[in-house]
């Protein structure tokens, strides 16, 4: 019988447990894609919650979510009338779960975040959802999600709280009575500022904290203590950026075939 951690993501105590299986991350999301949307998460519902919150109207919008896994997060974007909203992940497993669902139909595509097939200064907003840190090289995110918006469009990414890693917080799942420990590349604020603030104003940065919205999640999986626990706590990080008017870097314009 398969089970998975209702809390998974949020893992207390040292990393790389002795009982668990690490595994690169796209390795891992091949396996991860069978229990990802089994049982809900106080993370990525958090980091959803978030995004959502943080946008404006996007009725008419081009708009593109990066690492969309399983299409959480582009199908609740699907429903707010954009002009185009189309999803992009390497994972061949996440994207054949996000088929499944029905309003992304014609939404999905395979593809390296660091060359995505979309013409330069296209979209007006891009979402990017606890992916930050599952890339070492900031700058290359950066510059390539400059890129493809349009002056004056709108970055928001959220990942797990720079504390979080201080606590020995890990990204995991079990599946098959197996635990798995995903590898990642922890950053600091002042590295995501540091590599943003190239192509981009910041907006504003927001510590996001688990809210009565989540509670049920932990309370469902027996947990109800441990979100005592961490409420009180950052659990992620939420950045806003906007693309200048006026540019003031030197901007790839590679040609590239696009559906948006």
């Amino acid at each position: 019988m398969r089970t998975v951690e209702a809390t998974n993501q949020i893992k207390l105590g040292h990393s790389h447990s002795p009982r668990s299986i690490v595994l690169d991350s796209k390795r891992a999301f091949e396996l991860w894609a069978e229990v990802y949307d089994d049982l809900p998460n106080p993370i990525v519902h958090r980091s959803e919650r978030a995004i959502i919150q943080g946008l404006q109207d996007i009725r008419g919008f081009r708009v593109a979510d990066l690492a969309c896994g399983t299409g959480r997060l582009l199908a609740q974007l699907s429903h707010l009338a954009p002009a185009t909203c189309v999803g992009f992940d390497l994972s061949n497993a996440m994207l054949q779960k996000a088929r499944l669902k029905e309003e992304l139909t014609g939404r999905l595509i395979r593809a390296d975040l660091h060359e995505l097939p979309v013409l330069s200064g296209s979209l007006d907003l891009v979402t990017f959802s606890l992916g930050l840190s599952y890339f070492r090289n900031l700058f290359q995110v950066a510059q390539e999600i400059q890129r493809i918006l349009k002056p004056g469009g709108r970055v928001l990414c959220t990942d797990l709280h720079p504390t979080t890693s201080e606590l020995g917080w890990t990204r995991n799942f079990t599946l098959l009575n197996n635990h798995y420990e995903v590898t990642h590349h922890p950053h600091t604020a002042q590295d995501v500022l540091q590599a943003f603030s190239m192509y981009f104003q910041l907006g504003r940065t927001l510590d996001l904290f688990f809210g009565d919205a989540e509670r049920d999640i932990f309370e469902c999986a027996g947990k109800s203590a441990l979100f005592e626990e961490l409420r009180s706590r950052a659990a992620l990080i939420l950045f806003e950026w906007t693309k200048p008017a006026a540019t003031f870097w030197a901007a790839s314009n590679k040609p590239s075939d696009s559906l948006c």
